[in-house]
């Protein structure tokens, strides 16, 4: 075949595929990737066409085809070729999806799983590679990986991976449909934010089903209809819940919004909301003093009505605390790695450093940042150790992480504990922790994050201005590593919250057993009261 001919095979392939004919534009596709091919776009798009028809088609052996001739052509690009890359890396991801969807939920469950992996890691590969990829793809892959990390259990990543791809593509009618999906499983762990977070799920659903045609394209009418029922469904929920229906939910937020106009948040306080780095499950922010706050806490932890029950929740009250604290200083440290301040400047410029002309970096903003990543580390192991207390474990406290906490003495090789066994397929936060830890452990997305923790903590992490001049694998540059620090913010911020849903879960599970054991009588629910902290309050009064 030579090439004007193999031009022609492509072309009416797709035009094939777009009219519907999918078993012939799949036949199409077959036959130029069955010439001496050499052209890898062509290729790559051959390839995409099988995995699309395949899943219209439910036909697995076109998708698997699919996918072996891009992992061959990524085998086989140049490694500079970082566009290329992440382009193959998405359609491989759409590959995995595709086949994990036709297969059986129960007969085939550990192949699925299996697939869904696959797919989370081709999708963090090209989001590594993002910033060499143009706004449509990035905001597909953004898309995607929201709507996967869903699947996994974790809300809170999917909702911040599905707004980053609406500030990308504020028209993308199937992200505003997923994070809406994503936000209506959030309700309840805060009830001062619940009529926010059903305005918001409302809001995505009506915005998208306004876009019928692009809708359709890429989701198809199945889904567009269940959007449409969803819209319906808030509707008829706002009509009962509120004596105005939906006008007069519309009318109290506009109300809210118009009474709130005057405070304005500090620089560093608005980009922190922006950066979507706030505790709290607040789907939006008003120019509110009272959401720009850390406002994720228990409604209430159930505890013995005895001096042993008034301890643990002293512990379990303190080790919270723990967490949040490690997470407020961490971003604070980050934020000051952010900002340039001549106060930072003159005492950072009391320290001088040994000079190595290899443009590495040493000061206080430098060291801001690596503790600020050491931090946010720590305190993933610190809700290892609130998991060891809650769900009391007995693992020896000082000995607990969490890539050992769900195991029986911490080994992995002899499986899950029992109470983990137990109540992970029934607690979708604490499955979202433990996949959370599993991403983190594999050493890939968003980094090899033990591995920089032990160089920061033990060895020589050091950062570079303007790259990586240094033998040293240590040696990273600023950005990026600034990069990295802010998205294990985000999932620090969100292991923070999967401990929260963790606990609202288990509260109403044991609330159900005591009703129905008869036993209701030998607890009692130990309310928290909040503020900020002692010394802030002292210093603030003085």
């Amino acid at each position: 075949m030579n090439s004007q001919e193999m031009i022609q095979n492509v072309m009416d392939a797709y035009k094939l595929y777009e009219e519907g004919k999918y078993r012939e534009a799949s036949q199409s596709a077959c036959k130029v990737l069955s010439s001496n091919l050499t052209d890898n776009t062509v290729l790559l798009n051959c390839s995409g066409i099988l995995i699309d028809s395949g899943g219209i088609l439910k036909d697995i052996s076109l998708i698997r085809k699919g996918a072996e001739q891009i992992q061959a052509l990524l085998q086989s690009i140049d490694s500079s070729d970082y566009a290329l890359k992440g382009l193959c890396e998405y359609n491989l991801s759409n590959g995995y999806c595709e086949e994990a969807t036709l297969l059986d939920k129960q007969r085939e469950k550990e192949k699925i799983d299996e697939l869904l992996n696959k797919q989370k890691q081709c999708l963090q590969n090209s989001l590594l590679l993002s910033k060499h990829l143009d706004v449509d793809l990035r905001s597909r892959i953004l898309n995607n990986y929201g709507r996967l990390l869903s699947r996994f259990g974790r809300e809170v990543e999917a909702i911040d991976y599905l707004y980053d791809c609406l500030n990308l593509a504020p028209k993308h009618a199937v992200a505003m449909c997923n994070c809406s999906s994503s936000l209506q499983k959030m309700v309840n762990l805060s009830q001062k934010h619940n009529y926010r977070i059903a305005y918001e799920f409302w809001h995505l659903m009506h915005e998208a089903s306004k876009l019928q045609d692009e809708f359709i394209i890429f989701a198809g009418t199945e889904m567009y209809e269940n959007c449409l029922n969803s819209v319906k469904g808030i509707e008829e929920y706002f009509a009962l819940t509120h004596s105005s229906g939906l006008e007069g939910i519309k009318n109290d937020f506009l109300s809210f919004e118009s009474h709130h106009t005057s405070w304005v948040p500090s620089p560093e306080l608005k980009q922190m909301g922006q950066d979507r780095l706030l505790l709290t499950v607040n789907p939006r922010l008003s120019k509110c003093v009272d959401h720009y706050r850390d406002d994720v806490c228990f409604e209430s932890i159930v505890s013995a009505l005895n001096e042993e029950g008034e301890q643990r929740f002293q512990r379990l009250a303190n080790a919270f605390n723990h967490i949040k604290e490690d997470f407020a200083t961490a971003r604070y440290l980050y934020y000051q790695s952010c900002y340039v301040s001549e106060e930072i400047n003159q005492l950072s410029s009391v320290t001088y450093y040994i000079q190595t002309n290899n443009y590495e970096d040493f000061g206080l903003k430098t060291g801001f940042l690596k503790t600020s990543f050491r931090l946010a580390a720590d305190l993933l192991d610190k809700c290892a150790g609130f998991i060891n207390l809650y769900l009391e474990l007995d693992h020896p406290e000082d000995q607990v992480t969490l890539n050992n906490v769900w195991y029986v003495k911490r080994d992995r090789r002899k499986g899950l504990h029992s109470i983990v066994n137990s109540l992970i397929s029934k607690n979708p936060f604490l499955f979202a922790l433990k996949d959370l830890n599993s991403d983190l452990y594999r050493g890939h997305y968003p980094a090899p994050v033990r591995d920089l923790r032990n160089d920061a903590t033990h060895k020589r992490l050091v950062l570079s201005l303007y790259g990586s001049f240094s033998e040293y694998d240590e040696t990273l540059d600023y950005d990026e590593f600034k990069e990295t620090v802010l998205l294990l913010l985000r999932m620090a911020k969100a292991a923070t919250i999967y401990l929260v849903g963790m606990v609202h879960l288990n509260e109403e599970k044991n609330q159900e057993d005591r009703n129905n054991s008869g036993t209701d009588g030998q607890v009692a629910p130990l309310s928290f009261q909040v503020d900020f902290g002692l010394s802030d309050q002292l210093s603030f009064s003085e």
